[in-house]
């Protein structure tokens, strides 16, 4: 399983359909429709626009949730818990933790590309998952056009959400966000910060190929791409991460949507690859009795 798929978007797809981010919700009792989008966490807000049928969604739904509210990673306290999380314990440093060659790798990496170095006492003292992600948040960022940092997708959803009185709220908290991401031994973590390194050119290019197979909504070619060669590298994520980061979560939060959508109707804005395969929110939503369909006509609707 591809590493960096899995933390661009994540998809496994099974769905047969039109390209299509965007789900309708109905049936098992519901008074109003709901709806399921698959968001691409680095995307701009201003995507919304691209999307048929979302901004629509967003002013007639009561609620809005995301993974988490973004707005919560934010605030001052969470920044310092998620700080603290991140960090090596005790008088562990990365440069004691790497080998030689490993530690000159990883360096020179970091000072060509993100003037940073791990001589510097918050970069030596992070975990390694916490600089492989910001390394891999450069991939993603290459293969973004017009990347705002300051608008993000997700976060612009909820906060357009807000502005138009909804209620905003989080499937999970980042604590649990920040458990899964430091979950990995130290020295798996390590692992796959030299592989990240090394392997940096192609997954840019991957990264590149995967965005233009989110923005024309593509979900059948960014499964390909997931795919890959079929050559495992310790980059990729194990059949193990892999259930940690999608499948435990979606069934943890199938056991919430009922309730939430019960409550009133919700846009459920997550991660695209929580939506799609045999063990993702479509299909488990189906498997609950609900009626699940694309919000965009099918062409052969559209050109009749």
């Amino acid at each position: 399983m591809k590493r960096i798929a899995l933390f661009v978007i994540c998809v496994l797809i099974t769905v047969s359909t039109d390209a299509q981010l965007l789900w309708r919700i109905t049936g098992n009792g519901l008074e109003k429709p709901s709806y399921l989008f698959g968001t691409y966490h680095i995307a701009p807000f201003s995507l919304v626009d691209s999307i048929e049928g979302l901004a629509s969604a967003i002013s007639n739904v009561d609620k809005v949730y995301g993974e988490v509210v973004a707005s919560d990673m934010l605030n001052p306290d969470t920044l310092a818990y998620m700080a603290q999380r991140l960090t090596l314990p005790g008088d562990t440093t990365l440069a004691g933790l790497l080998s030689p060659q490993e530690f000159s790798t990883v360096e020179t990496f970091l000072e060509n590309n993100l003037k940073l170095s791990l001589d510097d006492i918050n970069m030596a003292k992070m975990l390694p998952v916490a600089v492989t992600n910001q390394i891999t948040v450069l991939t993603t960022v290459k293969g973004v056009p017009d990347y705002d940092p300051s608008n993000p997708l997700d976060a612009g959803i909820q906060e357009l959400a807000k502005s138009l009185g909804k209620e905003v709220e989080g499937l999970e908290s980042v604590g649990i966000q920040m458990d899964l991401m430091v979950s990995q031994p130290l020295r798996r973590q390590i692992e796959q910060l030299v592989c990240t390194v090394e392997s940096f050119d192609s997954l840019a290019a991957q990264s590149r190929q995967l965005t233009d197979a989110y923005f024309s909504q593509d979900l059948s070619r960014i499964e390909a791409l997931m795919i890959g060669d079929g050559e495992d590298s310790a980059c990729d994520y194990t059949p193990e991460e892999k259930y940690a980061l999608i499948n435990e979560r979606n069934e943890a939060w199938m056991r919430k949507l009922p309730d939430i959508m019960e409550s009133g109707s919700t846009l459920f804005a997550v991660g695209a690859g929580h939506l799609v395969g045999s063990d993702g929110l479509i299909a488990m939503l189906i498997d609950a009795g609900y009626e699940v369909e694309p919000v965009e006509k099918p062409m052969y609707e559209r050109m009749e």
